[in-house]
């Protein structure tokens, strides 16, 4: 999923947050997420796993 995506996701699964701190998050890989040429993408378990933890 995208970044928009990631950020939907987190606020409806509980987890809401500012956008420029999930920037932030990704800046640190203090998230997991993988570059596509530009892109961020986001896997939806993995985003899952990291909220809960």
């Amino acid at each position: 999923m995208t970044l928009g995506s990631a950020f939907a996701f987190l606020a409806e699964y509980g987890y809401p947050m500012p956008k420029a701190k999930l920037y932030k998050l990704t800046a640190y890989e203090h998230i997991p997420c993988r570059k596509f040429g530009q892109k961020l993408v986001f896997s939806r378990k993995d985003l899952l796993q990291w909220a809960k933890s």
